[in-house]
């Protein structure tokens, strides 16, 4: 792993050692450390080791850094792994949680957000996560009251939008970017198509709304994220094209409308999809074939308010050039 030369980074700063301590607890050479911190390989044993000297267990030591120490990780990733979970969607984000964990703290970082250190005590709630939110609504003062100061303050606020956008825009993805040419394994294996799964949680964070003062540099990080997926996307709907691939959605809904739309409009489509016999898989084919339905329902009804009849349209289509 690339920060495998964080992991003696931070069992450099708990163990408060040099180099040379540092080799002798783990049995190797000073050089050996020098070379680690400098990115070589590290074996999965010697992995381990420094993990179990550090009680890192399987947090990403990149987040570990973001976080400020060990015991801050631990109480970072349990806050945030809740809120990644706290939602009425089952979500899959397709790696484990401290990975999820590591990849929102580098987003954060990348929009300016200063985590505090150490970790905040407000944040350290009387009651387990999950209790709290199973009481809420049940007349509990106490517990209502902890639970909506807990949410107002605005970096909690804000990680849980993240996630809210991520199960409305998830949805979408799977629908009509996963299942998208599943058979044709030209199509799977396109690098636009695995980009867009991979930078979900980036899309669902430029989809936020967020005071500048708590991310400054969002501005610049939304523009570059849309732009990105707006490539993305153009290359998808390009290559589904040249395959002869059929779209049942407009892709760009994606990066225009805001995520509860897109939630809302894939749960419709999804209703109507299923009831209905007579749509086209393709969505653009289909606009097409409702306006032509639209024609034929009303087109008698101008043709007998203008006096037409069915003799002079046949007459017509005749001596038509």
């Amino acid at each position: 792993m690339s920060n495998r030369k964080t992991l003696v980074q931070i069992a450099l700063e708990i163990l408060k050692c040099n180099q040379t301590e540092l080799a002798a607890e783990m049995g190797v050479s000073k050089v050996q450390i020098s070379k680690w911190k400098n990115g070589e390989s590290m074996s999965a044993v010697m992995e381990k080791k420094l993990r179990e000297i550090t009680q890192a267990g399987d947090l990403d030591p990149d987040f570990v850094i973001s976080c400020g120490s060990v015991d801050d990780a631990k109480k970072w990733e349990k806050l945030i792994t809740y809120q990644m979970h706290n939602n009425e969607a089952e979500l899959d984000y397709g790696i484990g949680d401290e990975a999820v964990c590591a990849e929102l703290m580098r987003i954060l970082a990348a929009i300016g957000v200063s985590i505090p250190k150490p970790f905040p005590q407000e944040f350290i709630l009387q009651w387990e996560y999950e209790e709290m939110y199973d009481h809420y609504g049940e007349g509990n003062d106490e517990v209502d009251s902890a639970i909506d100061t807990f949410e107002g303050r605005p970096l909690i606020h804000l990680i849980r939008s993240i996630f809210d956008n991520y199960a409305c825009i998830d949805h979408f993805i799977g629908m009509y970017i996963s299942n998208l040419g599943l058979n044709h394994p030209d199509f799977q294996n396109i690098e636009a198509k695995q980009e867009i799964l991979y930078r979900q949680l980036e899309l669902a964070t430029a989809k936020v709304h967020v005071n500048k003062e708590i991310a400054p540099l969002f501005g610049k990080f939304k523009f570059i994220t849309m732009s990105d997926f707006s490539n993305l996307i153009g290359e998808i709907k390009a290559k589904a094209y040249e395959l002869g691939l059929p779209l049942e959605a407009e892709l760009n809904d994606l990066i225009t409308e805001n995520p509860e739309n897109i939630k809302d409009d894939t749960n419709d489509r999804d209703m109507w999809m299923f009831k209905s016999q007579r749509s086209h898989p393709d969505i653009y084919m289909n606009e097409l074939l409702e306006g032509m339905r639209a024609i034929h329902a009303v087109l008698p009804l101008i043709l007998k308010k203008l006096g037409i009849d069915q003799e002079e349209i046949n007459t017509a289509v005749i001596e038509a050039p």
